[in-house]
């Protein structure tokens, strides 16, 4: 994915400076006349001008703007799965652990780092998914509201 990046840039780069190159270059043959179609040998054909600037020009730095617009909505694509993925694993992992979670269980349970853990479960409780209980010691623990006991979902009745 960065070498992609790097060349897109490159693409840019590249033909953001033929492009500042050939058009002052060509209009400067326009307006002193150093152009025509009649004798070529002698003097720059309008034609080579245009198709050098569109060439070496536009057509690179057009190609590199739209490859870095689409790279970055994949990069955001790629990371919003990510997230999904994330969270799923967090509410499977929050299953497993009866409904309650600390920011250290959710990072090692999910491989990632506190900082991601916490953010993860203060984004579950932005949603209403979980609220934040405070244990004896003082650690911060995270109850997941829609679960629920085997026993409550028992006694559950029909509305």
């Amino acid at each position: 994915m960065k070498f992609r990046r790097a060349i897109y840039w490159i693409l840019i780069f590249v033909g953001f400076g033929n492009f500042l190159l050939w058009l002052p270059m060509s209009v400067i043959d326009i307006l002193q006349g150093r152009y025509t179609e009649v004798n070529p040998a002698e003097k720059t054909s309008l034609s080579i001008l245009v198709g050098l600037m569109m060439s070496c020009g536009i057509m690179p730095l057009l190609v590199g703007i739209v490859s870095v617009f689409k790279l970055r909505q994949l990069n955001l694509n790629q990371a919003m799965a990510e997230e999904h993925r994330l969270n799923d694993e967090l509410l499977k992992l929050a299953v497993r652990n009866f409904g309650k979670l600390t920011v250290v269980e959710a990072a090692l349970g999910l491989n990632i780092s506190i900082e991601q853990a916490d953010h993860l479960l203060n984004r579950c409780m932005e949603k209403h998914l979980a609220e934040m209980q405070v244990s004896e010691s003082g650690i911060l623990v995270y109850h997941f509201l829609p679960f629920i006991t085997g026993r409550e979902k028992q006694t559950a009745e029909t509305i």
